[in-house]
């Protein structure tokens, strides 16, 4: 007798586990567009509201982390598609040149690349949100020249950022919002925050 509710217990409790690990999801996800509402300055419309939480919910999976472009094409760009941009720190190299203990850097140009490390997605309000492109390794290149540091900044969730070391990006906690002016530039409106674990 015990034998044959020792099995039925155990499909109970499987049951039980299943139920509370789809409640858990729908109140992650009910967190992470409450918190993304929170934290976002530049808008406070739902559809903005919603639109980055989902960008957030693909990208922070660990099964949208590809380990080729092609994989990355085919994960985010399904969901996204044509409504990628990607831009890039264009004068990188004459950052780069300008950086020295008495020289101040040169401030960046954003504008769209087809090599850009930088996915925007539009947004309804016509903003964009920002992430860094998946699988990209983050050094100190990235962090200075390219502008990534100016554009995100660094969670203490993760690794603490040191120049001499690598990283990649294990989590984005808020993108960065663009705005994209009549020359195409893409101007920083709002900071995102990214968590990155040493490689």
């Amino acid at each position: 007798m015990m034998r044959e509710q020792i099995p039925s217990e155990i499909e109970r409790l499987q049951i039980e586990n299943e139920r509370l690990k789809k409640e858990n999801e729908a109140l992650r996800r009910e967190l992470e567009i409450l918190k993304v509402g929170k934290d976002l300055e530049s808008s406070d419309s739902p559809a903005v509201i919603e639109k980055i939480a989902k960008i957030l919910e693909i990208y922070n999976k660990e099964e949208y982390l590809p380990k080729t472009y092609e994989d990355q094409k085919r994960s985010f760009g399904s969901t996204f598609g044509k409504e990628i941009r990607r831009v890039e720190c264009m004068n990188s190299m004459e950052r780069r040149r300008s950086m020295g203990p008495y020289q101040t850097m040169v401030p960046p140009d954003f504008k769209e690349s087809s090599s850009g490390d930088f996915f925007c997605i539009e947004l309804p309000d016509k903003s964009f949100a920002s992430v860094p492109r998946l699988q990209m390794t983050y050094q100190e290149s990235s962090h200075s020249s390219r502008a990534f540091g100016e554009v995100f900044s660094i969670s203490p969730q993760g690794d603490e950022y040191e120049n001499n070391k690598r990283y990649y990006v294990k989590e984005v906690v808020k993108p960065a919002i663009f705005k994209k002016d009549a020359q195409g530039k893409f101007n920083l409106v709002e900071q995102g925050e990214i968590v990155l674990r040493e490689i």
